[in-house]
């Protein structure tokens, strides 16, 4: 073994501090070569034994501390949650607030139900965030100064927080409940009847439309009009109707009823009537004139007057005057005549309807049955006298021009007379097969079928009405 390898022989004399000395090997040798080896050697020794008792007093010490800063840790996640919470809750209670203040009749009478619900669900969807329970159901606002402008819209709110912090229950009520109020001005509501506020205000009125079925009765220097209330009244009830005689512009006014007597007038001129309503708005248009009316004084013969109305398809004209025409029909026709004869006493009525029939009653119906014009006679009788009525061809009774599509050639003029046309007024070209003889389905016609009583045509159709020419062929 050579010195190197010998070991050493270490002491430390008492008084000499902490410095080792070298004093020599097993063998008596001083091996003086290598001292800086020696004390780095000893350093290390030295430095790994202190370090493992540091690192295990450090592992017990955290291990003593870490509950401790759980704690804490929840503690702090607690109080954040309930301080989050109570700063959302406030916020909707401002939102359900407000929403109270721009709607504050949704909980009254007659209430509105709709607005009721979006409150709640406002409420409800800005509390969702908040990871607590509110009050079921939501309260709803009060309005401590009534639901009036400029009051008060107020809004209360509970929620309840459950703690995750063990032993905090012990401390603290778990669930801890937070509590927000928030309140608003009433923004919505009316002055001096106009609407003001956020909410959506109801449509202004219009005026309402023309009152409808304007009728007039004569007496001695007056005229008493009834009628029926406009289809609509504009959004605002009708405060009042004014009659309008013309000529002379008189009137009279109601508060709502539908019948007025006009006054002033002059017996012997007649008269027609228009009635106006009128609501907040103003005042609408005009009706319809009445059909006229003459006023007549005692001692006097009655005035005569008449108009007819037709029923059924294929019919037109009549009407009360001055919009009233000649009736038009097809045979079978039902006329309705309205007697707006005037008088004073007691007046009788004797009517001709031109093809020979007569009627006494007041307002007759008659069905014409024959084609043809017709005058229509109307003659009112009191016990100073009579008065007749005259309507030169205000009833005509025509023809319709049958559809010949399909027909045959062998049948053309009998569905031509059977509409009741004449049968010398039509043309039957011949066939088309060389010679000119033979049946054949019609496919064409110089007037179109289903044409009731057809115009005169100077070329083609001179006359006219069940008097019509026509050519029909292949």
């Amino acid at each position: 073994m050579d010195d190197d390898s010998q070991p050493l022989v270490l002491f430390r004399p008492r008084g000499f501090g902490t410095k080792a000395r070298i004093v020599g090997d097993a063998h008596g040798g001083s091996n003086l070569r290598k001292p800086s080896f020696l004390v780095a050697s000893l350093k290390r020794v030295g430095s790994r034994s202190h370090g493992g008792r540091f690192r295990g007093q450090s592992l017990v010490e955290f291990a003593l501390v870490l509950p401790v800063l759980m704690l804490i840790l929840l503690i702090t996640i607690d109080f954040g949650r309930v301080f989050l919470g109570w700063v959302e809750l406030n916020n909707a209670a401002r939102i359900g607030a407000n929403f109270a203040a721009n709607h504050p009749n949704a909980w009254g009478t007659p209430g509105n139900s709709t607005d009721a619900a979006t409150y709640k669900t406002l409420i409800g969807n800005d509390a969702a965030a908040i990871n607590c329970t509110l009050p079921n159901p939501v309260p709803i606002p009060t309005f401590p100064d009534g639901s009036v402008l400029g009051g008060r819209s107020q809004v209360d709110l509970t929620c309840q927080f459950s703690l995750i912090t063990p032993f905090l229950g012990g401390v603290l009520p778990n669930p801890v409940i937070v509590g927000a109020s928030a309140v608003f001005p009433i923004q919505n509501g009316t002055v001096a009847g106009l609407s003001i506020g956020a909410g959506t205000p109801p449509p202004l009125p219009n005026v309402p439309g023309a009152p409808t079925g304007v009728t007039a009765t004569a007496g001695n220097g007056q005229a008493t009009v009834t009628w029926s209330a406009p289809a609509s009244n504009g959004g605002s009830p009708i405060t009042g109707y004014t009659v309008t005689a013309s000529p002379g512009g008189l009137t009279c006014t109601t508060a709502g009823a539908l019948t007025c007597t006009v006054s002033g007038l002059t017996n012997g001129t007649p008269y027609s009537f228009t009635v106006t309503a009128s609501n907040a708005a103003g005042t609408g248009p005009s009706s319809s004139p009445s059909a006229s009316v003459t006023p007549i004084g005692s001692g006097q013969p009655p005035i005569a007057d008449f108009y007819g109305t037709p029923s059924g398809t294929n019919s037109s004209g009549g009407g009360p005057p001055p919009t009233g025409t000649a009736i038009f029909g097809l045979s079978g026709v039902v006329v309705n005549f309205t007697n707006t004869s005037t008088g004073s006493g007691t007046l009788t009525y004797s009517w001709n309807f031109g093809e020979g029939a007569l009627s006494t009653a007041m307002n007759p119906a008659h069905t014409y049955n024959t084609q043809g014009t017709f005058n229509v006679s109307l003659t009112a009788t009191n016990s100073d006298g009579s008065t007749p009525a005259v309507k030169t061809g205000y009833v005509v009774v025509g023809c319709r021009v049958p559809n010949f599509a399909g027909v045959s050639r062998n049948n053309a003029t009998s569905t031509w007379t059977s509409a009741g046309f004449a049968a010398a007024n039509i043309t039957i070209l011949p066939s088309n097969n060389g010679n000119g003889t033979g049946n054949y389905q019609i496919v064409n016609q110089t007037l179109p079928g289903g044409l009731v009583n057809p115009p005169p045509n100077p070329v083609s159709n001179p006359v006219g009405g069940c008097a019509s020419i026509i050519t029909v062929g292949p």
